[in-house]
């Protein structure tokens, strides 16, 4: 190719780089991310899947402050890795708390000041720097974040969040793992000694190292130093956690997200759990318990991105396959319940149990669609077209597991003090859960090495073709020069009436490219807003009954309030202004950019046809194995677009994620900061003004949205514009290439003078399809199973 037609060498080379990318991620971890409420028994769950009766995840968590995803995977040598946060993140915590310690001093009078010295100033952030320089009022934002502080520390200094321990001995504490002096009068306490080594090490190790560190099962205190770094007194430090585990589950290539539960800080929680719910996770696990899926539940496959990751590939599920199950626990505490009740004992615990879950199968399914259509249905207002297809969707795949991880475990240990009611693993669904888990990741892999197959098909389809063309043209024989003037002028003839068609197609497919679509992308904004206000307006009704003090909290926190009711009107209006985003971008706008495409590929190929048959007509005079080469080579390109703007779905989710919520963060922060600063929150009638408030923000807040979102969707369709202009730009004018295709023969009688450079191609051209599994046979793509 390089000799005969270097032109085409970057195409095939840069699709030959996308398909070696593709067959990499052959391998890649099915990553299983489990979602539920805060000890609704997510971590005996994984324990239990992973480890049987041993605990590797540990449980119990340490409430809203250090909201980490747990994460495990497959090692035939169980260890745990850890990757500590960089040392700023100590330095800021600790002069932060040193400077509110001092402000309150300053506020008791003279006598009370401490001797406060600027160790720390220098290596913290000027952000910190700045919010420390403040007086920490009696409330607002900066009372709730010096809050959280003192909890944070209080875990890694005494063990414990709620403990007994004043902000004085907290700070000196601090700057003793920091290897500073205790100003503030205080002596470090005996129960606390260790705790304050450890943390020592770490700081010096982050400092050192800044590396992540390993422990392996081979440690004498192994699993303590696991717990203390997933959820005790190490749990701030901590950037990410990873176990490894031997366990056949996780050996089939599955990974498992221990994610925070619902009551985490909304902050963290939103930013831990879309990382992997909206960019790598392949299966959700929403744990639930046997009385069912509520709206709670349902709100949180929304606000993790679930539910609009969906959205985006409504019209094509293969572009971005996700599957939920449900898993159903603690349903052996209401067979014991029923056994307790059962006063004639006519059937064991587990006979109750097994009726529990296959009561729940049912139950669970009916109520996850009930609560998935109220919370898209916007009061009495029915689910529109494409979320009632997404809920159809998540209905008609979800996999509804009930199992007793408690009992499973209680198996295995075999104690008769603690005895199972179970007699068989299988009575406890978990190996069935574990089954459909590993069952799931082979049948992902093959779907993808499917994929690959396809890809490959189209590549090699594509190559052979050009390898034959240029075989044919090398094989023609000469024709003397006037003959090849009397065919082109027959064969100038005969186009003229298709140039003027091909040039009216080519001229509306470029103008659909060049205005139609850019007008579409802004009507489709423009329609979003709309959709988007009229929705945030009703989720603004919805807060009507919601207490005027939970009102003025979520205005004072800019916003966001995280209490009795949870508020988070970033992301609410952001969701509602992606979710007509990512249905109309694939219902209208990739499907006619794809069905013009394709539409346009075969006008050209129709075309090229009418020529191979007018060649065909010339009898002997012309030989068509070029023609048709030329053809083929035509057809194959335009397979390949029919897959066109697919990568650009996942893409155009995380710009819409990114950004938006960005952009209407902004003028909700700042209304809400003028609205307390005007002392508007306060007196008589604050309910009714801060409704007033919130409406006004919708307006603001998607007018704000409204150009970023035009230039992320501008962005993303010339993205697509690319991918089709570097396959077409062969085709400016195929009919001309499928004329000089014919007359080849006769114009290179002057470019191969050279007979022994001529045999020299015929060879190269022919070893290389003879040695082609597909090339000598003539077959169009590769066979099942051939070698790619």
């Amino acid at each position: 190719m390089e000799k005969v037609q270097p032109d085409k060498l970057r195409d095939f080379d840069g699709e030959a780089e996308r398909i070696q990318a593709l067959v990499a991620l052959q391998d890649r971890e099915l990553a299983v991310c489990f979602l539920g409420s805060s000890g609704v028994g997510k971590s005996t769950l994984v324990n239990a899947l992973v480890a049987g009766d041993r605990v590797i995840v540990p449980s119990g968590g340490i409430g809203p402050l250090t909201a980490q995803a747990l994460v495990v995977r497959y090692s035939d040598k169980p260890r745990f890795v850890v990757e500590y946060h960089s040392p700023k993140n100590f330095w800021n915590l600790t002069f932060a708390l040193e400077q509110s310690l001092q402000s309150e001093r300053k506020r008791e009078g003279p006598r009370h000041e401490g001797k406060v010295r600027d160790d720390f100033e220098a290596l913290v952030d000027a952000e910190v720097r700045e919010d420390a320089e403040k007086t920490i009022p009696a409330s607002g934002p900066q009372k709730l974040k010096l809050d959280e502080y003192k909890k944070q520390v209080r875990l890694m200094i005494t063990g414990n969040q709620d403990g007994p321990a004043e902000l004085p001995y907290l700070v000196d504490c601090l700057r003793t793992v920091a290897g500073k002096d205790r100003v503030w009068g205080t002596e470090l306490r005996v129960e606390d000694e260790d705790r304050v080594e450890q943390l020592q090490a770490v700081l010096n190790w982050a400092i050192g190292e800044f590396a992540p560190r390993s422990h392996s099962v081979d440690d004498a205190d192994f699993f303590d130093a696991l717990q203390d770094h997933a959820s005790g007194f190490l749990a701030p430090m901590i950037k990410e956690l990873t176990v490894y585990w031997d366990s056949p589950v996780l050996k089939e290539g599955v990974t498992f997200i221990d994610l925070p539960g619902l009551g985490i800080s909304g902050d963290v929680y939103q930013a831990v759990t879309s990382q992997w719910v909206r960019e790598r996770a392949q299966a959700i696990v929403l744990v639930v318990e046997p009385r069912g899926v509520f709206e709670v539940n349902a709100e949180m496959l929304r606000t993790s991105g679930f539910l609009n990751r969906l959205l985006h590939s409504c019209y094509d599920p293969t572009a971005d396959p996700v599957l939920l199950l449900v898993a159903v626990v603690k349903g052996d505490v209401i067979s014991d319940e029923r056994y307790a009740q059962d006063r004639s004992k006519s059937k064991k615990k587990r006979e109750h149990f097994a009726e529990v879950c296959a009561e729940t199968a049912p139950h669970i399914r009916g109520q996850l669609r009930a609560q998935l259509q109220a919370i898209w249905s916007s009061g009495n207002e029915q689910v529109g077209q494409e979320q009632q297809g997404v809920i159809d969707r998540i209905l008609d795949s979800v996999q509804v597991h009930p199992v007793s991880a408690v009992q499973y475990r209680k198996l295995l240990r075999q104690d008769e003090d603690d005895s199972a009611f179970i007699s068989r693993p299988e009575q406890s669904g978990i190996p069935q859960l574990v089954g459909a888990l590993e069952g799931l990741a082979r049948s992902r892999r093959a779907e993808h090495a499917g994929h690959v197959l396809e890809v490959t098909a189209t590549f090699f389809s594509r190559l052979l073709s050009a390898l034959r063309l240029n075989q044919a043209r090398w094989q023609e024989e000469n024709r003397a020069t006037d003959e090849v003037e009397l065919l082109r002028g027959e064969l100038e003839s005969f186009l003229g009436p298709l140039r003027k068609e091909f040039n009216v197609r080519q001229g509306a497919f470029r103008e659909f490219l060049r205005n139609t679509l850019p007008q579409k992308i802004e009507a489709l904004v423009a329609s979003a807003r709309t959709a988007a206000s009229k929705e945030i307006l009703k989720y603004l009704g919805t807060l009507e009954d919601a207490h005027w003090n939970t009102l003025r909290a979520a205005v004072r926190k800019e916003g966001i309030f995280s209490g009795s009711r949870h508020i988070n009107l970033p992301l609410d209006f952001a969701l509602r202004f992606e979710e007509p985003i990512a249905v109309t971008w694939g219902k209208l706008i990739l499907k006619e950019i794809r069905g013009r495409t394709k539409e346009f590929a075969e006008d050209c190929v129709r075309l090229v046809e009418q020529v191979v048959d007018w060649a065909k007509a010339q009898g002997a005079r012309v030989q068509p194995q070029m023609i048709l080469a030329h053809r083929d080579e035509i057809k194959a390109d335009a397979k390949k677009l029919e897959a066109v703007g697919r990568e650009m779905v996942n893409e155009l989710r995380e710009e819409v994620k990114n950004n938006l919520i960005k952009e209407i963060e902004g003028p909700i922060r700042k209304r809400c900061k003028r609205f307390v600063e005007k002392g508007e929150a306060e007196g008589a009638g604050v309910k009714g003004r801060i409704l007033g408030l919130f409406r006004k923000l919708a307006e603001e807040a998607t007018e704000a949205a409204a150009g970023p979102a035009t230039t992320i969707l501008t962005s993303c369709f010339r993205e697509v514009e690319k991918e089709i202009l570097t396959v077409f730009v062969r085709y400016q004018d195929p009919l001309t290439s499928a004329a000089e295709s014919i007359i080849a023969s006769h114009e290179l009688r002057t470019k191969r003078s050279d007979a022994q450079r001529r045999k020299k191609v015929l060879a190269e051209v022919g070893e290389v399809l003879s040695a082609c599994p597909w090339g000598a046979t003539n077959e169009a793509v590769p066979r099942a199973g051939a070698p790619t």
